[in-house]
């Protein structure tokens, strides 16, 4: 599941990178709470952890740097529940790096889970966001995402902190 094109590659990451992503989560929220965008108060860090061992957490790397992490799975019979059957990628929790953001990163991700998604025939690509963040919305469908539906996260101990009680739009890109 490694694309290397022109610099850059995209893998899994490990646990020696589980300080870096934990750091630049916290950095995020501090700055995306002075942008005025609804963000999380804190992040539970058990989550990235267990992405990271379920091999779930990919990271971009570009000329041997660290430019963005997302979570990737194939499943998630939680929140989109009622098309589970479906074969679909989903991802969230995607963090560009400062000095790479407003580079159009997300349309490197994007390209490689289209390619990705081909290749293994897949019909789907999800993501979620908050719900109450129109801009954000509008940013993914102007990718050609469409808004599905809301979702709203119970709160249960099985979830993870951020996302107790947590209102987000699902959107679908297809293939």
């Amino acid at each position: 599941m490694i694309f290397n094109k022109e610099n850059i590659i995209f893998e899994y990451t490990t646990m020696d990178e589980f300080s870096e992503i934990c750091s630049m989560f916290d950095s995020a929220i501090i700055d995306y709470k002075k942008l005025g965008y609804y963000i999380w108060d804190e992040l539970d860090k058990k989550s990235i952890k267990n992405d990271i061992i379920q091999n779930n957490q990919i990271k971009l790397v570009y000329d041997h740097q660290i430019c963005a992490f997302f979570t990737f799975k194939d499943t998630d019979n939680f929140v989109w529940k009622n098309v589970a059957e479906d074969k679909a990628f989903y991802i969230n929790r995607i963090l560009i790096r400062p000095p790479f953001r407003g580079q159009k990163l997300f349309t490197v991700i994007l390209n490689w889970l289209i390619k990705l998604a081909v290749s293994e025939e897949v019909e789907f690509i999800r993501l979620d966001t908050w719900a109450n963040n129109a801009k954000t919305i509008k940013y993914y469908e102007s990718f050609g995402f469409t808004h599905i539906k809301n979702f709203t996260f119970p709160n249960m101990p099985e979830i993870a902190i951020q996302d107790r009680n947590l209102e987000v739009a699902l959107l679908q890109y297809n293939i």
